[in-house]
């Protein structure tokens, strides 16, 4: 991660570290502690899949931690706007197979300055605007 000096993190990272994610805690780990350099910035679309799914498990601890997170690793957090809705748009035109979240996370990616992208999505490192870092293919 030294390479990159603002970095977005889809909402699986979150999944993994904040949840102890067995397959992939260790890789994520890295990225939240040891390799931390730079910036680290993510969206409300994060923020929105992530608590849905403390809320649906009646989870307040889980939603609680999620928001500790973002503050105590001094994420920036990034609102969905024209702009970004605008690009994801032209992103979906060019990959017609990404869904639209994804696209919105990508546009937020690129248009706020971020290298590189931290996801679990293969589908997406066919997106070259933003390094796409996908977690299963880092070392533990």
């Amino acid at each position: 991660m030294t390479d990159f000096n603002r970095v977005f993190f889809d909402t699986a990272p979150f999944i993994y570290y904040l949840e102890n994610d067995g397959d992939f805690y260790s890789k994520v780990e890295k990225l939240f502690i040891e390799d931390r350099k730079g910036d680290y910035v993510t969206s409300t679309i994060t923020v929105g899949e992530y608590l849905t799914g403390a809320f649906k498990a009646d989870d307040e601890q889980r939603a609680s931690d999620f928001k500790s997170a973002i503050k105590n690793y001094d994420f920036e957090v990034v609102s969905i706007n024209w702009d970004i809705a605008e690009e994801a748009a032209r992103i979906r035109a060019r990959f017609p197979g990404f869904k639209m979240i994804d696209s919105l996370q990508l546009a937020a990616a690129r248009l706020t300055g971020c290298n590189a992208f931290v996801t679990n999505d293969m589908q997406l490192k066919q997106y070259s605007d933003v390094k796409v870092l996908v977690v299963d293919e880092m070392e533990k």
